[in-house]
């Protein structure tokens, strides 16, 4: 399994969590999402997971903490994401998108995240 596997907090919970930059989306697990914080979605999608196709009915809004970052992003909320190589399971998976977002790069010489272009201040115009 390519990426970075560290802990995330989100909201007290510490959730085992994979940055993978070769998937476009993020998900989290069923039982790693927070009730009041899933939504019903209009249609449904699917995503597939190793040889698993799972059918994606709610998103979740989640609010973490990424080490002393703070970050919130959309997530699919799935079943089961997969187990890391130890056998531990994997309750998020924090993708490309929202790694660009937030400025945030997995650096895979250190085997660590890279926040020198985390985004603390959002301007559109």
């Amino acid at each position: 399994m390519g990426g970075i596997l560290q802990e995330i907090d989100l909201g007290g919970r510490t959730c085992w969590t994979l940055f993978d930059p070769e998937r476009r989306h993020s998900f989290i697990t069923r039982d790693a999402a927070p009730d009041e914080c899933r939504h019903k979605l209009q249609q449904s999608y699917r995503a597939r997971f190793h040889e698993e196709v799972q059918v994606i009915t709610e998103s979740c809004t989640v609010m973490a903490n990424i080490e002393e970052y703070p970050v919130h992003f959309l997530a699919w909320v799935v079943d089961h994401i997969g187990r890391d190589e130890d056998g531990r399971e994997i309750d998020v998976l924090f993708g490309l998108g929202e790694m660009k977002h937030w400025g945030i790069k997995p650096d895979a010489a250190t085997g660590r995240l890279d926040f020198t272009h985390y985004s603390r201040v959002f301007v559109e115009f």
